[in-house]
């Protein structure tokens, strides 16, 4: 075998056995990726719901208010 071939197989070897780990670096970053966004979703939709809810207290405080004005 020449010396290029060699470097070059020796090379690829060690990539090779590199690649596991690369995976599992790679599957543990879209799956924090994949979380981060799920908890953001989440967040986004409780603030929305709260935001509804306030809203919504305040129709009903400002209908209580024309009711009271209309007896």
């Amino acid at each position: 075998m020449s010396e290029v071939g060699f470097i070059s197989h020796t090379r690829h070897n060690h990539l090779f056995t590199q690649m596991p780990e690369v995976h599992a670096a790679l599957i543990g970053a879209a799956a924090t990726a994949f979380l981060m966004v799920l908890s953001n979703i989440s967040n986004r939709r409780e603030r929305d719901i709260r935001e509804i809810f306030n809203r919504i207290n305040q129709l009903e405080k400002a209908v209580s208010r024309i009711e009271g004005q209309n007896r």
